[in-house]
Protein backbone atom coordinates (compact mmCIF):
# COMPACT_ATOMS: atom_id res chain seq x y z
CA UNK A 1 0.00 0.00 0.00
CA UNK A 2 1.38 3.41 -0.98
CA UNK A 3 2.06 5.89 1.76
CA UNK A 4 -0.31 8.85 1.87
CA UNK A 5 1.18 12.02 0.45
CA UNK A 6 -1.02 14.90 -0.72
CA UNK A 7 0.38 16.97 -3.58
CA UNK A 8 -2.75 19.06 -4.13
CA UNK A 9 -4.01 22.11 -2.23
CA UNK A 10 -4.85 21.01 1.30
CA UNK A 11 -5.97 22.36 4.66
CA UNK A 12 -4.05 20.67 7.49
CA UNK A 13 -5.05 20.63 11.14
CA UNK A 14 -5.13 18.48 14.25
CA UNK A 15 -7.23 18.24 17.39
CA UNK A 16 -6.21 16.58 20.68
CA UNK A 17 -8.86 17.91 23.07
CA UNK A 18 -12.10 16.51 24.43
CA UNK A 19 -15.26 15.52 22.58
CA UNK A 20 -17.27 18.44 23.93
CA UNK A 21 -14.88 21.05 22.55
CA UNK A 22 -14.57 19.12 19.29
CA UNK A 23 -18.36 19.16 18.80
CA UNK A 24 -19.07 22.58 20.28
CA UNK A 25 -16.38 24.51 18.43
CA UNK A 26 -13.80 22.76 16.28
CA UNK A 27 -15.85 20.63 13.89
CA UNK A 28 -18.25 23.44 13.00
CA UNK A 29 -15.49 25.99 12.44
CA UNK A 30 -13.54 23.66 10.18
CA UNK A 31 -16.72 22.89 8.21
CA UNK A 32 -17.24 26.65 7.77
CA UNK A 33 -13.66 26.97 6.51
CA UNK A 34 -14.35 24.21 4.00
CA UNK A 35 -17.65 25.60 2.74
CA UNK A 36 -16.92 29.34 2.84
CA UNK A 37 -13.17 29.76 2.41
CA UNK A 38 -11.54 26.74 0.77
CA UNK A 39 -14.23 24.70 -1.03
CA UNK A 40 -11.71 23.29 -3.51
CA UNK A 41 -9.08 22.23 -0.98
CA UNK A 42 -8.74 18.78 0.46
CA UNK A 43 -8.83 18.57 4.26
CA UNK A 44 -6.36 16.51 6.29
CA UNK A 45 -7.08 16.27 10.02
CA UNK A 46 -5.38 14.28 12.76
CA UNK A 47 -7.75 13.58 15.63
CA UNK A 48 -9.22 10.78 17.68
CA UNK A 49 -10.46 8.46 14.95
CA UNK A 50 -13.70 7.90 16.90
CA UNK A 51 -14.66 11.51 16.05
CA UNK A 52 -14.50 10.86 12.30
CA UNK A 53 -18.25 10.29 11.95
CA UNK A 54 -18.92 13.94 12.81
CA UNK A 55 -16.64 15.39 10.12
CA UNK A 56 -16.70 12.85 7.30
CA UNK A 57 -18.96 15.16 5.29
CA UNK A 58 -16.11 17.54 4.51
CA UNK A 59 -12.69 16.02 5.18
CA UNK A 60 -10.68 14.01 2.69
CA UNK A 61 -8.31 12.30 5.11
CA UNK A 62 -8.64 11.56 8.83
CA UNK A 63 -5.58 10.14 10.56
CA UNK A 64 -5.79 8.76 14.07
CA UNK A 65 -3.66 10.27 16.81
CA UNK A 66 -0.12 8.86 16.51
CA UNK A 67 0.99 6.09 18.86
CA UNK A 68 3.47 8.33 20.66
CA UNK A 69 0.60 10.65 21.63
CA UNK A 70 -1.54 7.77 22.86
CA UNK A 71 1.41 6.35 24.80
CA UNK A 72 1.84 9.64 26.65
CA UNK A 73 -1.19 8.89 28.87
CA UNK A 74 -2.73 12.21 27.98
CA UNK A 75 -6.11 13.26 29.36
CA UNK A 76 -8.13 15.31 26.84
CA UNK A 77 -9.07 18.70 28.23
CA UNK A 78 -10.57 21.54 26.20
CA UNK A 79 -8.34 22.08 23.13
CA UNK A 80 -5.46 20.28 24.79
CA UNK A 81 -4.56 16.79 25.94
CA UNK A 82 -2.68 17.20 29.21
CA UNK A 83 -1.13 15.05 31.92
CA UNK A 84 0.06 15.35 35.51
CA UNK A 85 -2.14 18.35 36.26
CA UNK A 86 -0.53 20.49 33.58
CA UNK A 87 -2.56 23.21 31.86
CA UNK A 88 -1.09 22.84 28.38
CA UNK A 89 0.24 20.04 26.25
CA UNK A 90 4.02 20.19 26.33
CA UNK A 91 5.56 22.21 23.49
CA UNK A 92 7.67 19.16 22.63
CA UNK A 93 4.63 16.94 22.09
CA UNK A 94 2.72 19.68 20.25
CA UNK A 95 5.68 20.13 17.89
CA UNK A 96 6.07 16.39 17.48
CA UNK A 97 2.46 16.07 16.31
CA UNK A 98 3.02 18.84 13.76
CA UNK A 99 6.17 17.07 12.58
CA UNK A 100 4.21 13.80 12.33
CA UNK A 101 1.62 15.52 10.15
CA UNK A 102 4.20 17.06 7.84
CA UNK A 103 5.05 13.69 6.26
CA UNK A 104 1.64 13.51 4.60
CA UNK A 105 1.51 16.69 2.48
CA UNK A 106 3.39 19.21 0.36
CA UNK A 107 3.93 22.21 2.64
CA UNK A 108 4.10 24.58 -0.33
CA UNK A 109 0.49 23.74 -1.22
CA UNK A 110 -0.86 23.58 2.34
CA UNK A 111 -2.68 25.93 4.68
CA UNK A 112 -1.78 24.85 8.21
CA UNK A 113 -4.40 25.58 10.87
CA UNK A 114 -3.24 24.61 14.36
CA UNK A 115 -5.64 24.60 17.30
CA UNK A 116 -5.34 27.44 19.82
CA UNK A 117 -3.48 26.65 23.02
CA UNK A 118 -5.20 26.21 26.36
CA UNK A 119 -8.77 26.83 27.51
CA UNK A 120 -9.36 29.47 24.89
CA UNK A 121 -12.55 31.05 23.58
CA UNK A 122 -10.96 31.72 20.19
CA UNK A 123 -12.76 28.93 18.36
CA UNK A 124 -16.07 29.58 20.11
CA UNK A 125 -16.09 33.09 18.65
CA UNK A 126 -15.48 31.97 15.08
CA UNK A 127 -18.05 31.44 12.37
CA UNK A 128 -19.46 27.91 12.20
CA UNK A 129 -21.44 25.58 10.02
CA UNK A 130 -22.44 23.52 13.01
CA UNK A 131 -24.44 20.60 11.61
CA UNK A 132 -23.38 17.54 9.69
CA UNK A 133 -26.55 17.24 7.63
CA UNK A 134 -25.19 14.31 5.64
CA UNK A 135 -25.17 11.84 8.52
CA UNK A 136 -27.58 9.01 7.80
CA UNK A 137 -29.47 7.23 10.55
CA UNK A 138 -30.06 3.54 11.12
CA UNK A 139 -33.00 1.98 9.32
CA UNK A 140 -35.37 1.14 12.18
CA UNK A 141 -38.60 -0.84 12.23
CA UNK A 142 -39.68 0.22 15.74
CA UNK A 143 -40.11 3.59 17.49
CA UNK A 144 -36.71 4.02 19.13
CA UNK A 145 -35.22 6.01 22.01
CA UNK A 146 -31.47 6.33 22.57
CA UNK A 147 -30.17 6.55 26.15
CA UNK A 148 -26.59 7.78 26.71
CA UNK A 149 -25.83 6.74 30.28
CA UNK A 150 -23.56 8.93 32.40
CA UNK A 151 -22.10 7.60 35.70
CA UNK A 152 -22.98 10.88 37.46
CA UNK A 153 -26.45 9.30 37.71
CA UNK A 154 -26.59 5.96 39.52
CA UNK A 155 -26.75 2.88 37.30
CA UNK A 156 -30.00 1.69 38.89
CA UNK A 157 -31.68 4.95 37.82
CA UNK A 158 -30.64 4.35 34.21
CA UNK A 159 -31.86 0.74 34.41
CA UNK A 160 -35.19 1.91 35.84
CA UNK A 161 -35.50 4.32 32.92
CA UNK A 162 -34.56 1.70 30.32
CA UNK A 163 -37.00 -0.83 31.76
CA UNK A 164 -39.78 1.77 31.73
CA UNK A 165 -39.19 2.87 28.14
CA UNK A 166 -38.58 -0.61 26.74
CA UNK A 167 -42.23 -1.47 27.36
CA UNK A 168 -43.22 0.76 24.42
CA UNK A 169 -39.99 1.63 22.62
CA UNK A 170 -36.93 -0.01 21.25
CA UNK A 171 -34.17 1.37 23.50
CA UNK A 172 -30.58 1.90 22.38
CA UNK A 173 -28.22 1.92 25.38
CA UNK A 174 -24.76 3.51 25.36
CA UNK A 175 -22.41 3.74 28.33
CA UNK A 176 -23.97 1.06 30.53
CA UNK A 177 -23.57 -2.70 30.64
CA UNK A 178 -27.04 -4.02 29.99
CA UNK A 179 -28.29 -7.37 28.75
CA UNK A 180 -29.72 -6.90 25.25
CA UNK A 181 -33.07 -8.36 24.27
CA UNK A 182 -35.59 -7.95 21.47
CA UNK A 183 -36.33 -4.39 22.58
CA UNK A 184 -32.94 -3.29 23.92
CA UNK A 185 -29.84 -2.70 21.78
CA UNK A 186 -26.46 -2.22 23.44
CA UNK A 187 -23.94 -0.12 21.49
CA UNK A 188 -20.31 0.69 22.26
CA UNK A 189 -19.18 2.23 18.96
CA UNK A 190 -19.43 6.00 18.51
CA UNK A 191 -20.50 5.79 14.89
CA UNK A 192 -23.33 3.37 15.76
CA UNK A 193 -24.41 5.67 18.58
CA UNK A 194 -24.58 8.60 16.17
CA UNK A 195 -26.61 6.66 13.60
CA UNK A 196 -29.09 5.39 16.18
CA UNK A 197 -29.43 8.85 17.70
CA UNK A 198 -30.14 10.28 14.27
CA UNK A 199 -33.07 7.89 13.79
CA UNK A 200 -34.42 7.99 17.35
CA UNK A 201 -37.53 9.84 18.48
CA UNK A 202 -35.38 11.26 21.24
CA UNK A 203 -31.91 10.88 22.73
CA UNK A 204 -31.62 11.07 26.52
CA UNK A 205 -28.49 12.08 28.41
CA UNK A 206 -26.97 14.43 30.95
CA UNK A 207 -25.43 17.80 30.10
CA UNK A 208 -22.05 16.31 29.31
CA UNK A 209 -19.99 16.07 26.13
CA UNK A 210 -22.38 13.56 24.57
CA UNK A 211 -25.25 16.04 24.86
CA UNK A 212 -23.82 17.88 21.84
CA UNK A 213 -24.19 14.87 19.54
CA UNK A 214 -27.92 15.39 18.80
CA UNK A 215 -27.27 19.07 18.05
CA UNK A 216 -24.52 18.31 15.53
CA UNK A 217 -26.63 15.71 13.71
CA UNK A 218 -29.94 17.58 14.15
CA UNK A 219 -31.85 15.02 16.17
CA UNK A 220 -34.20 15.50 19.13
CA UNK A 221 -32.89 15.32 22.68
CA UNK A 222 -33.82 15.43 26.34
CA UNK A 223 -31.12 16.50 28.80
CA UNK A 224 -30.79 16.41 32.59
CA UNK A 225 -28.36 19.07 33.76
CA UNK A 226 -27.29 21.63 36.30
CA UNK A 227 -28.18 24.53 34.01
CA UNK A 228 -26.05 24.37 30.84
CA UNK A 229 -27.18 27.58 29.17
CA UNK A 230 -24.76 27.20 26.26
CA UNK A 231 -26.19 23.82 25.27
CA UNK A 232 -29.72 25.22 25.26
CA UNK A 233 -28.62 28.32 23.33
CA UNK A 234 -27.07 26.17 20.61
CA UNK A 235 -30.33 24.24 20.21
CA UNK A 236 -32.39 27.44 20.17
CA UNK A 237 -30.11 29.12 17.64
CA UNK A 238 -30.28 26.11 15.31
CA UNK A 239 -33.99 25.50 15.99
CA UNK A 240 -33.34 21.94 17.15
CA UNK A 241 -35.87 20.63 19.72
CA UNK A 242 -34.55 19.94 23.20
CA UNK A 243 -36.20 19.05 26.48
CA UNK A 244 -34.18 20.16 29.51
CA UNK A 245 -34.61 19.43 33.22
CA UNK A 246 -32.48 21.47 35.60
CA UNK A 247 -31.59 19.71 38.85
CA UNK A 248 -29.66 20.91 41.88
CA UNK A 249 -27.80 17.63 42.00
CA UNK A 250 -27.88 14.49 39.90
CA UNK A 251 -29.07 12.63 42.99
CA UNK A 252 -32.42 14.44 42.61
CA UNK A 253 -33.58 12.45 39.59
CA UNK A 254 -35.24 9.06 39.17
CA UNK A 255 -35.86 6.80 36.22
CA UNK A 256 -39.62 7.34 36.20
CA UNK A 257 -39.12 11.13 36.20
CA UNK A 258 -36.85 10.92 33.15
CA UNK A 259 -39.24 8.58 31.35
CA UNK A 260 -42.21 10.90 32.01
CA UNK A 261 -40.22 13.92 30.78
CA UNK A 262 -39.07 12.04 27.69
CA UNK A 263 -42.63 11.09 26.76
CA UNK A 264 -43.78 14.69 27.24
CA UNK A 265 -40.92 15.90 25.05
CA UNK A 266 -41.89 13.43 22.34
CA UNK A 267 -45.42 14.88 22.37
CA UNK A 268 -43.99 18.39 21.92
CA UNK A 269 -41.72 17.22 19.13
CA UNK A 270 -44.69 15.68 17.36
CA UNK A 271 -46.57 18.99 17.63
CA UNK A 272 -43.65 20.75 15.92
CA UNK A 273 -43.50 18.08 13.21
CA UNK A 274 -40.08 16.85 14.31
CA UNK A 275 -40.85 13.13 14.45
CA UNK A 276 -40.03 10.86 11.55
CA UNK A 277 -41.56 7.60 10.45
CA UNK A 278 -44.18 7.17 13.15
CA UNK A 279 -47.95 7.61 12.99
CA UNK A 280 -50.10 9.59 15.40
CA UNK A 281 -52.03 6.42 16.14
CA UNK A 282 -48.89 4.62 17.27
CA UNK A 283 -47.73 7.59 19.33
CA UNK A 284 -51.11 7.90 21.05
CA UNK A 285 -50.74 4.29 22.13
CA UNK A 286 -47.25 4.53 23.59
CA UNK A 287 -47.46 7.92 25.28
Amino acid sequence: MDKLFIESDVIVSFFIGDLRTFLESYQGYMRWIKQKKYPNHKFLIVSDVRFFCFIEDYISYNIDLPDFAKASNLTPLSYEAVENGEILTSPELYSKIIEFLSQFYNKEKAVEMWSPRGNSDILKGQEQVFNNVEIEGMVLTKPTVTVMCDPVIKHYVWKELIDNLSVDFQVVVYGLIYKPNSNIILVTDMEDLVKYSKSSLISINTANMYAYIPAVIRSNSYVIGLGDDNLVKIHQKLKIPIGYRTVGTYKDIYGEDIADDARKSIIKFRETDRLRGITDEKLNHII
